[in-house]
Formats: structure tokens, C-alpha cells, sequence
């Protein structure tokens, strides 16, 4: 007897190994950091189970490693860890919170031709979020992936193909509404026409500019901005000033969303605010230095620079927390704290990103009395602020910030 690996199958020495260990806790490391919980999913499925996404002709049912047991059952290994997930969250779905994030690392089979990139024994990595759909999700996958990668040296390019995300750029940009649909047809011609065509085609629809090198277009529109120079309007389209050239995804996210604030969503509305008489008071020197303690341990944005932070002190401890969604992460530290039996009337929070009514609404109803942030107020976010004697500061940047309401929380002297 000849004695050998079956073809597409392989041995790894100890040297080769540490890199397959190293890479894969840092993946692991990545997921969780991003909130993933790590669950296993047997090697051994149903043969039915495994072959109901497909019709029978279907060449990937013939790539299915077919067993039958002693039991005259017949089963199959798995091919790719989507289905076996399907079936994990079919079980368990009375012993699990929605939304539900998971991420598997583990070894799949498939009986195809063996050839370069192509073994029949290999490891599948997945990461899925089951309970929650939207762009808020996909954004925070694209962060995850870059994240991920970053940490393992390699440089990658993303193509992500989703019309909305495109509607929304296009809108953001200062294109009418009307003019969207024809934009995105032009787009897609892109590879088909001259670049003397393509420019035409943009100035009749009235852009002002137009920068074309090679696949890449720049527009210039009467309402580029810069979103920090943003003020909140009841429009959901707003008047915008700047010179900015691009299109700000994260403020674009906000559009889609119908709960956003800015589109006079229902988290914008409360009837009834009752004052905030919390009695706690903080030096404007601390203001500083947990905006600087937010920033050195904001991990995953430092890496990527595309995810919200948000900061709860309480007396001499703190915890941050992290996620695409600023609202997220927010909650994230509001619960963190509760659960570590916090006082939240004694508490307060610092975080990343701009201060709508919503957020401060979430800060009222569990009674927190202060909130700092690096960036700018709504208008909508200031009035709930006074409303409910909430001491709101923002722009905390080179040891300075400004003071928009209940001032008398702040101890300006120190």
C-alpha cells in the first residue's frame, strides 16, 4: 500500500502551521472586537439539508461528499458553512438574541477537479449577521473586512455593488432627484462610451464640473458640502455650504434610515421631557482628557477609521465601546453600565459623531445628565438639551469645546 494524502488534501508542519494559527487568531480577535460570537457547526449534515438550495442539475450537488450510515441514512460533509448556519439558526432561534452575529472558521469539502486556488479539503471563514437588514449592516461588514485585513498587512480593494448605496452618493452629491435615474444609466455605460461622451452626457444634465480620469469621475454640484459644517434643518434635503468633493457614506446612511432625526423620524419626537436635576459636576480639564482617552482607545477606529466610539465615566471608571452606528454605540455603554450596576444620574458619556434630538433623547430617558461630543449639535438636539436640562458640549477639540446648554454642570475654573 502506497501510503499518501488524498489528492487535494495536506499536511501542515509546525512552521506552516504557526501562520495558519497566527492568521486565524487574528481574524478571531477582528470578530469579536466587531461584537461576533464564535459558534461550530458539525462536519456531518443531511444530504437533503445539503442539496436544497440547489435543482438537481445543479454541478455544485455533484461536488457533495456522499455517505450512508449504518443506519442506511444518507449524509453528506459539508461544502461551505452557510448552509450548516442556516440550519444552527433554525434549532436555536428560542435560545439566541436577534440581531445575531456570528463568525466560523472551520474546514469544508468538496469532491470537484483539484487545480490552483481549488483543494478539495480547505478552511471557509464566514461572517454573518441574522435579525437586521439595511446599509447599516453591510457598512459595518466593509469595515469589519478592511479592518481584518489591515491587521494582517494586506491590501485589498472592495467592489461593493448596491444601487441604493449608488442613489444615495448621487444624491448626496447635489444631483436632482429626478436626474438620479439617468445619472446612474450613464454610469453604467462607462466602460462602453468615449470620455468626451460621458462629460456631454453629465453637463446636460446641468453639473457644473466634471473631472474624468479614467474610470473615475469627479462632480463638482452647487451643493457639495462639508458635513461638519452641517446645521440640522426640518428638510430632509438641507441647504449645504463648503467646498468638499466627495460624498460622506456615514452621512449618507443617515438618509436612508426612515428613523433617522434629520428625516423627521419618530426618534425625533417626544412628547413630554421631564428636567434632568442630576447634581453631578465636572472639571472642564476632565472634558479634555476623556476625549483623549476616547481617541487611544478607540482600537477598531484607529484601524479604520470608519466606526463610532462612545465613552461612559462613572466616578474614576469608564468603559468604550465601538460600532458603525454612533447610536450602537451608545447603547452599548449605557447597557455595559447598567449592567455593572452603574448610577447613570452620576454618569456621563463622550462619543464621536454629531448630537441629534434622538441621541439626546436616548440620554434622558435613562437619566444621564451630560453628553460631550467632538462634534456639532443639531438644532433639533440643542432644544431637547434645554428642554431637559441636559448640559450639552461639543466641538471638544485642541483643548477647547463649546458650552450649549446647563452650563452650570461644567466647573470652567478647573
Amino acid at each position: 500500500m502506497k501510503i499518501q494524502n488524498v489528492k487535494g488534501g495536506y499536511d501542515f508542519l509546525p512552521k506552516e502551521q504557526r501562520i495558519r494559527n497566527y492568521i486565524n487568531n487574528i481574524l478571531k480577535e477582528t470578530f469579536e472586537k466587531y461584537g461576533y460570537y464564535n459558534v461550530e457547526t458539525p462536519i456531518l449534515c443531511y444530504y437533503d439539508m445539503l442539496a436544497d438550495k440547489y435543482d438537481e442539475n445543479n454541478d455544485l450537488l455533484k461536488e457533495i461528499y456522499k455517505l450512508t450510515d449504518q443506519g442506511d441514512r444518507k449524509l453528506g460533509l459539508r461544502y461551505d458553512l452557510t448552509v450548516p448556519f442556516a440550519k444552527f439558526i433554525a434549532l436555536n432561534k428560542n435560545n439566541i438574541c436577534f440581531p445575531f452575529k456570528r463568525y466560523e472558521i472551520a474546514k469544508v469539502f468538496r469532491d470537484g477537479p483539484v487545480k490552483v486556488g481549488r483543494d478539495r479539503e480547505f478552511t471557509q471563514c464566514d461572517a454573518d449577521v441574522v435579525g437586521i437588514s439595511g446599509e447599516l449592516v453591510e457598512a459595518e461588514l466593509l469595515s469589519l473586512y478592511i479592518s481584518a485585513f489591515k491587521r494582517l498587512g494586506i491590501d485589498i480593494i472592495i467592489k461593493y455593488n448596491n444601487r441604493n448605496l449608488m442613489r444615495g452618493l448621487i444624491s448626496e452629491v447635489g444631483i436632482e432627484d429626478s436626474k438620479i435615474s439617468s445619472v446612474i444609466t450613464i454610469i453604467d455605460k462607462m466602460n462602453k462610451i468615449t470620455e468626451a461622451e460621458l462629460v456631454k452626457y453629465l453637463v446636460d444634465l446641468g453639473i457644473e464640473e466634471i473631472k474624468v480620469s479614467k474610470t473615475n469621475v469627479l462632480v463638482k454640484t452647487r451643493l457639495n458640502h462639508t458635513p461638519e459644517e452641517d446645521f440640522e434643518q426640518n428638510e430632509i434635503i438641507q441647504k449645504r455650504k463648503g467646498d468638499c468633493e466627495h460624498a460622506c457614506v456615514c452621512r449618507l446612511l443617515e438618509y436612508q434610515g426612515v428613523n433617522s432625526d434629520n428625516a423627521g423620524g419618530i426618534r425625533s419626537q417626544l412628547k413630554t421631557v421631564t428636567p434632568n436635576n442630576s447634581t453631578l459636576k465636572i472639571d472642564a480639564t476632565q472634558i479634555i482628557k476623556d476625549m483623549e482617552n476616547l481617541k487611544e482607545n478607540a482600537k477598531i477606529w484607529q484601524d479604520t477609521g470608519s466606526v463610532h466610539v462612545a465613552q461612559l465615566i462613572y466616578k474614576n471608571k469608564s468603559i468604550i465601546r465601538e460600532d458603525v452606528s454612533r447610536h450602537v454605540a451608545v447603547d452599548k455603554v449605557i447597557g455595559a453600565a447598567f449592567k455593572s450596576g452603574y448610577d447613570l444620574t452620576q454618569s456621563y458619556i463622550t462619543y464621536s459623531g454629531r448630537m441629534p434630538a434622538d441621541m439626546l433623547i436616548k440620554v434622558i430617558r435613562v437619566g444621564i445628565p451630560i453628553i460631550i461630543s467632538n462634534a456639532a449639535p443639531a438644532a433639533s438636539g440643542y432644544e431637547i438639551a434645554k428642554k431637559g436640562n441636559i448640559t450639552m458640549v461639543g466641538f471638544v477639540r485642541n483643548n477647547r469645546f463649546n458650552l450649549y446648554s446647563a452650563p452650570q454642570r461644567i466647573n470652567l475654573e478647573k
